[in-house]
């Protein structure tokens, strides 16, 4: 056993690595075990029009065993997947087939009541039967492996949880027990233990189904992309490619991209990160998986016969993981820190949603919907709630009974996730207003890096390959018009809102987007955003907002003598004896410096536009004040004596930067060398 060295808390000494936001640096194969032990699939693209009796978007487990089961019970089917099958989210899994999910079962008591607690417990313990009856029957070679999955704490403070689930899940009939003894190489506290739970090879076991999918009036499509759906007395699904008529439509799309009931609210995407490696000791058999801060644990074995071991862990919301580079540096030093790690083979990371309530939506897309079908926001727990989706929906579809309908519902009302709701709005309107003020120059991108950067002509997603090429976006996320984000370990553009993903060059790999990032070939910009003008915008923008906020303290506003008659007498003074201003006038000066300095922040172009609003506006203050009848702008703001040569000397330089021939517009930017 590899040694272990515990700190002050009772937990192990976490062993320093020289980190580094260079993707080179990290180790292992970039991609995951399933994709790597498995060949590429072929499937043909769509080529014609064509009728189906269920369209299922998406090829990924809950497409594909729905796509199974209602082919079984004599439906035509056609699963339309926009890349490779089994190449998303069920490509990147830990693949741990269990309905111990962590601790959900005392909040599902505390929230929903024992009854649908039970229902859902039942539904991923039949979840886990079916795979095992159909690996059976189809005599699927898929390494399926019976075993017990463990949520664990190294933690005092978590052994009251441990034990609210154990007594929560026993009074729902599952299999479950207290141990503070799982096998497991390092000291836990205790841990929530549930048997005959299993674990297979996803890739396996899903190119199994999908062989037996086409034939007798039934497809599988590859390289298809849906581009639009709509249900009229038969339901109509658009892709680049040709339309398919379908009596149902099952979007299991892993984010619906029809979003027509505020899914884009209810769901919280969120990223992990997962590591294969190789340990000096025998490999712990079964299941683990901590409390905040979640790591996961799974054991793999591989055709030499020796044992995998997954470490997974590091979980962010999608598009918000700051330096993912980093966040696997930190997963490899902790499981240094808890096993004699030999070598790292593998890293991939993964993606998945949770709802506001933490329950799947697995049903009717929308009240009004009856023949769209929705699977989504599985919470990191695909492989049974995938399998449960697959049976559920392959019910409803042929109207049958099904007590798991009203636990999934995607349409349930719960007023206690109102909260959760309120706060995922709000995390989307603070990246959709404040992303729109990139802080990145373009002069400091390095080879394969990407980065979001203010132009003249606005805000730019660049990214320079190791060559040196130069590619340029629109950074607005096609899906509802977010900044995409720079995500350094995947190489790609994440969408910190929903989501979505795009590769370096634009193209979708991850929905709910289903339309690349625009490209732009010919941008005539000014990648300089040290320029001049942006830096007359700051420094104006600083000396209004200090102008502004002045006139508030009365030390610095002396009263007139005589005092005029004005409409104006609220906060009426001389601001340090020289410059008449009043509440309203101040108030003016905070809204010119806050807009100085957002143009500063957003591009070269926002800059010019400031300086040449703000001179045009300050040159006619100039003017009325001259004017006797009109020096207190119609009893509104007082404009003579100082203000006006003020006003006359800011007009004149902001007019010199902001109408004079724009600088720095020598570089041209689109895909180069």
């Amino acid at each position: 056993m590899g040694s272990y060295h515990t700190n002050q808390e009772g937990g192990p000494d976490i062993p320093e690595i020289i980190m580094s936001n260079n993707y080179h640096s990290l180790p292992g194969k970039p991609t995951s075990l399933w994709l790597d032990t498995t060949p590429e699939t072929d499937f043909p693209s769509l080529e014609n029009n064509l009728a189906v009796d269920v369209a299922i978007i998406g090829g990924g487990l809950a497409g594909l065993t729905a796509a199974t089961l209602l082919k079984a019970q004599g439906k035509t089917v056609a699963v339309i997947e926009a890349v490779r099958i089994v190449h998303g989210v069920t490509g990147y899994t830990t693949a741990k087939i269990t309905s111990l999910h962590t601790l959900i079962y005392d909040h599902l008591i505390r929230h929903f009541g024992e009854e649908k607690a039970r229902a859902y417990g039942e539904a991923n313990q039949a979840a886990i039967e079916k795979i095992a009856r159909i690996v059976h029957e189809k005599q699927i070679d898929c390494d399926f492996i019976r075993t017990e999955a463990y949520t664990y704490t190294e933690s005092w403070s978590q052994v009251e949880q441990i034990r609210a689930e154990v007594n929560s899940a026993l009074q729902l009939g599952l299999p479950a027990s207290f141990t503070d003894n799982p096998p497991l190489p390092f000291p836990v506290k205790g841990a929530v233990r549930f048997d005959n739970q299993a674990q297979f090879h996803p890739r396996k076991y899903l190119l199994a189904l999908a062989q037996d999918i086409p034939g007798n009036g039934s497809y599988i499509f590859e390289n298809t992309r849906v581009v639009d759906l709509s249900e009229e007395e038969s339901c109509r699904v658009t892709t680049e490619l040709g339309a398919i008529l379908a009596q149902d439509v099952v979007i299991a799309s892993h984010f619906p991209f029809n979003d027509k009931t505020l899914y884009a609210s209810r769901l919280h995407p969120f990223r992990s990160y997962v590591l294969g490696v190789r340990i000096e000791d025998p490999v712990p058999r079964g299941m683990f998986i901590s409390p905040d801060p979640a790591y996961s644990l799974r054991s793999h074995p591989l055709e030499n016969g020796e044992w995998l071991l997954l470490v997974g862990g590091e979980k962010h919301t999608a598009g918000q993981g700051g330096d993912t580079v980093a966040r696997y540096q930190r997963l490899e030093q902790w499981a240094r820190a808890h096993f004699a790690v030999k070598s790292v083979d593998y890293r991939w990371s993964t993606q998945d949603n949770r709802t506001v309530d933490h329950l799947p939506y697995i049903g009717r897309s929308t009240p009004l919907s009856q023949h769209i079908y929705v699977a989504t926001g599985f919470g990191g727990w695909g492989m049974t709630n995938s399998t449960v989706a697959g049976m559920l929906l392959s019910d409803l579809i042929l109207r049958k009974t099904n007590p798991w309908t009203e636990v999934y519902d995607p349409n349930r009302l719960n007023l206690e996730s109102v909260p959760e709701f309120v706060k995922q709005t709000a995390d989307i309107v603070s990246h959709f207003v404040s992303d729109r003020l990139p802080e990145e120059d373009a002069n400091s991108i390095a080879p394969g890096e990407g980065k979001v950067v203010k132009t003249a002509e606005g805000n730019i997603a660049l990214y320079k390959s190791e060559d040196g090429t130069i590619t340029t976006l629109s950074p607005i996320c096609t899906h509802m018009g977010c900044v995409v984000h720079w995500n350094p370990a995947e190489k790609s553009w994440d969408c910190p809102c929903h989501g979505s993903r795009f590769a370096a060059d634009g193209k979708v790999i991850h929905g709910p987007a289903i339309t690349h990032l625009e490209e732009l070939l010919e941008v005539n910009t000014m990648l300089n955003t040290n320029s001049l003008v942006s830096k007359v915008a700051l420094i104006f923008g600083v000396m209004y907002i200090i102008a502004g906020l002045a006139g508030f303290i009365p030390a610095l506003v002396q009263a007139p003598d005589p005092t005029p008659t004005l409409n104006v007498n609220m906060g009426y003074g001389k601001l340090l004896g020289l410059f008449p201003v009043n509440v309203l006038h101040n108030l003016v000066h905070l809204v010119i410096g806050i807009w100085g300095i957002i143009a500063w922040r957003s591009s070269v172009s926002a800059a010019v536009q400031f300086a040449r609003s703000v001179a045009i506006f300050y040159g006619l203050l100039a003017i009325l004040g001259l004017i006797p009848a009109t020096d207190t702008t119609f009893g509104l703001i007082p404009i003579y004596g100082h203000d006006i040569w003020l006003h006359a000397v800011s007009a004149a330089i902001l007019a010199y930067f902001g109408f004079k021939a724009p600088e720095g517009a020598e570089t041209t930017v689109g895909s180069h060398t």
